[in-house]
């Protein structure tokens, strides 16, 4: 059985790290971007099962590279990233998008 594939953008080192850790000790295959523009080509490539994407990328925000991957694919995207107004913004506009919990 293949494990499942994930695609973390991400330009904060120690969150990448963090989720790094995590989601190979769950057994997901993992590729890291730390730039809106590599993340989506490694989407392109990777064909993952989840794309998880940080709203604050030095080249381009969060919501611009879900709205570049909902171009041509309906993948599920995990926004991680705090930012309440910019949460709804993306779940208004893009539909199926898994957000964390505010606490």
């Amino acid at each position: 059985m293949t494990k499942p594939v994930v695609v973390l953008i991400e330009d904060d080192p120690v969150a990448r790290r963090l989720l790094r850790t995590i989601l190979l000790s769950q057994g997901y295959r993992l590729f890291e971007a730390a730039t809106g523009v590599n993340g989506l080509a490694e989407a392109a490539s990777r064909r993952p099962d989840v794309v998880v994407v940080d709203l604050g990328l030095p080249d381009m925000d969060g919501i611009e590279v879900i709205r570049r991957l909902r171009e041509w694919t309906s993948v599920p995207v995990v926004v991680g990233d705090g930012a309440a107004p910019a949460l709804r913004q993306v779940l208004n506009e893009h539909g199926p998008v898994i957000a964390p919990r505010q606490s």
